[in-house]
């Protein structure tokens, strides 16, 4: 199971109660103060579909591999799944991430890599190492 949902009207309505300030005509969407508010609201979001999607065990046991936190946990889970039977070994997952270590040089001769792999798992893997 993965998870789902739209962030579609949360973000119309922010922007719409950020647009309509009654001391200014200018909009304060871009103001700190306002993308700190959906950040939290984006936050949340995430956590209560997590918690909804019944994932809230497996988001806090990737929490204790050292560098993962809520925000990377969420993504692993989002774009892995939470059953990892689908990769039979370690070597099988890191390949899929993209992150998988390849010789490219033969005769010394070498080759750029291809990027392969899930960017999004592979973004929020490197920034947690």
């Amino acid at each position: 199971m993965s998870l789902s949902g739209s962030r579609t009207d949360r973000r119309a309505r922010t922007l719409s109660d950020a647009d309509s300030t009654p001391d200014s005509d200018t909009p304060r969407y871009g103001t700190p103060g306002v993308l700190t508010a959906e950040i939290e609201s984006l936050d949340e979001d995430i956590a209560t579909m997590i918690r909804d999607a019944g994932l809230t065990p497996a988001h806090e046991l990737l929490q204790t591999v050292p560098g993962i936190r809520a925000q990377a946990a969420a993504t692993i889970l989002a774009e892995s799944g939470p059953d990892m039977k689908q990769f039979p070994a370690v070597t099988n997952f890191s390949s899929w991430t993209g992150l998988a270590p390849g010789n490219n040089e033969s005769a010394r001769k070498k080759r750029t890599p291809a990027l392969k792999g899930n960017p999004r798992i592979k973004t929020a893997l490197v920034e947690a190492a």
